[in-house]
């Protein structure tokens, strides 16, 4: 693949195996099966908002823990008030959704002024 690189050729299973089997390289690599199934695991370019959205909703989650172990430390001390530890409450579930709002994919700065 960095021969490919190198050589500014394009990348992809063809040339790939065909570099490989030029050097006689490709047997001791795995085989053209196992280079077959290197692919398999690549996720799909098609996709990437939808995984972007998985990693969005799964960082949210994860705040929505700490926040959930915060409340629970502070209901637990004996000097906070109910209603403070309310106000902790709703104070970090707003910040919380206040990052969620869905604003999609945005053109970075520098591409929007060359248009």
């Amino acid at each position: 693949m960095r021969t490919l690189a190198d050589q500014s050729r394009e990348i992809d299973l063809l040339t790939l195996k065909d570099e490989l089997v030029k050097r006689s390289q490709l047997e001791h690599v795995g085989g053209a099966a196992y280079i077959s199934s290197l692919a398999d695991g690549i996720p799909d370019v098609a996709n990437v908002e939808r995984y972007a959205r998985i990693v969005k909703e799964k960082s949210m989650l994860r705040r929505l823990i700490v926040m959930g172990n915060s409340v629970m430390r502070a209901a637990l001390d004996a000097p906070s008030e109910p209603a403070d530890v309310l106000n902790i409450a709703e104070q970090s579930l707003y910040r919380i959704a206040e990052g969620s709002i869905d604003k999609g994919f945005v053109t970075p700065i520098a591409s929007r002024a060359r248009t």
